[in-house]
């Protein structure tokens, strides 16, 4: 009887959502420009050509990789009009809104490297009406007019990407210069403590930024300070209930 050899090994199919998972871990370990196809490769435990079986060049490995990052950012934005529209006052809604952009605000923090290439491009077609219907009746339950609504919701978003692009910011300098943001901060407090003027509320702002949780606070607080400024700045007076929960 003759012996067969035994059939080579199968080898492991390599799936479009592998790659993209292996692309946002190499990002993360390496920043956009530390994307290459042989560290993909790598990550994926595959030949590095492997990826061209889904994506025909790194442009648009990058573009599949925001979409899919992106896609997240909607969330539960679906639900956001009937909430607003449930809400039983001012305080509901201010809620909703703070909430509501702390979500965006983690989703793009989950992968700091990619925030700045998210932030520059538009929401993926499917999940932007819901996102922007949401915020429309949001702003719309606290009384902003339709001709205020477009300008209110502008600045809202800026101010959420401003603050997020200087949270992964931050970060990248960490990585970059090999020190801990509170060693960075030590060396600030130590020069400011040696100005002859009185620096103790500068030094409080830079102990305030060591906290854990000064970003979350400082976010939610930004934000409240925003709607109830749009509020003036737009030539009406906020309602008593909503300066109040502002």
């Amino acid at each position: 009887m003759t012996s067969q050899e035994p059939p080579p090994p199968r080898r492991r199919a390599i799936t479009r959502d592998a790659v993209l998972a292996a692309a946002l871990v190499v990002i993360d370990e390496q920043g956009l420009d530390g994307l290459t196809m042989r560290r993909l490769g790598a990550a994926l435990g595959a030949d590095p050509m492997a990826a061209y079986l889904h994506f025909e060049n790194k442009a648009a490995l990058l573009d599949a990789v925001v979409d899919h990052q992106a896609a997240k950012l909607a969330g539960p934005a679906a639900s956001v009009p009937a909430a607003a529209a449930g809400a039983t006052g001012p305080a509901d809604v201010v809620a909703l809104i703070v909430g509501q952009a702390q979500h965006y605000r983690r989703v793009l923090l989950d992968h700091p490297n990619l925030a700045p290439l998210l932030v520059s491009r538009p929401l993926p077609q499917a999940d932007a009406p819901e996102i922007l219907v949401g915020g429309v009746a949001l702003l719309g339950a606290i009384g902003f007019d339709d001709a205020d609504i477009p300008v209110a919701l502008d600045a809202l978003v800026s101010f959420s990407l401003g603050f997020v692009l200087q949270e992964a910011c931050r970060s990248q300098s960490r990585a970059a210069m090999g020190r801990s943001f509170a060693d960075q901060q030590g060396e600030l407090v130590d020069r400011l403590a040696g100005l002859p003027q009185d620096t103790t509320l500068a030094r409080k702002v830079v102990e305030r930024r060591l906290a854990d949780d000064a970003s979350d606070e400082e976010f939610e607080s930004g934000m409240r300070a925003l709607i109830h400024g749009l509020r003036l700045g737009l030539g009406r007076s906020a309602p008593p209930d909503v300066a109040r929960v502002c």
